[in-house]
């Protein structure tokens, strides 16, 4: 079923069913962060290698390792040397911590996402850059920057997923916000139009 996360259509299914839709765009992301030399071995194969590496980094936050320490899981499934002291490995070993990182970020933003849409508290959710690119010099860029503190309901179906819609590198979140948290902020009736019969 080819039903893109932008079109109302999308929103019909079932949550479990959205959350597999999307998680399933996460080999495209996989794949981008790859090394030209590592698309040139796998290219014959891009599902395998892009699927084994989302399995091996689940496998890995499953166990609480930390998504910067999946790069050492990685570079054994791709079976390169990832030792970053030895100038001529240090471009494996950053790209598979980008390998990880981008698929941490847009996991998480989709599990968010998935989790606010079938919580029936929940009203939607607010792009939030990373603290770090809060402080000079880890400025983010001008995509982040323009996102920050935007908000949808949940079933709006133009919601912004970290990494998928913005860059690859994006280390943004998607915070999920109650029912309570947008009254708060004046977001219950920030779209409510008023008509005049006068």
């Amino acid at each position: 079923m080819n039903i893109s996360h932008r079109n109302s259509k999308f929103l019909e299914l079932e949550p479990t069913h959205q959350q597999m839709l999307l998680e399933s765009l996460g080999d495209d992301i996989v794949w981008q962060s790859l090394t030209p030399e590592l698309r040139d071995k796998f290219d014959h194969n891009r599902l395998y290698a892009t699927a084994g590496v989302r399995q091996v980094i689940d496998s890995q936050l499953s166990q609480g390792v930390h998504p910067s320490r999946c790069r050492n899981a990685v570079g054994m499934y791709f079976e390169v040397d990832i030792d970053r002291r030895k100038k001529a490995n240090r471009r494996n070993g950053d790209m598979a911590e980008a390998v990880a990182m981008n698929y941490w970020f847009f996991k998480l933003g989709v599990s968010n996402l998935i989790k606010c849409r079938a919580d029936e508290y929940m009203w939607g959710v607010k792009w939030t850059l990373h603290p770090d690119k809060k402080r000079d010099p880890n400025s983010p860029c001008k995509i982040c920057i323009s996102l920050d503190e935007s908000t949808w309901r949940k079933d709006d179906t133009s919601a912004m997923l970290p990494v998928l819609d913005t860059h690859l590198g994006c280390d943004c979140f998607l915070d999920t916000i109650t029912r309570m948290q947008a009254k708060r902020l004046g977001l219950l009736t920030k779209n409510r139009k008023w008509w005049k019969f006068w």
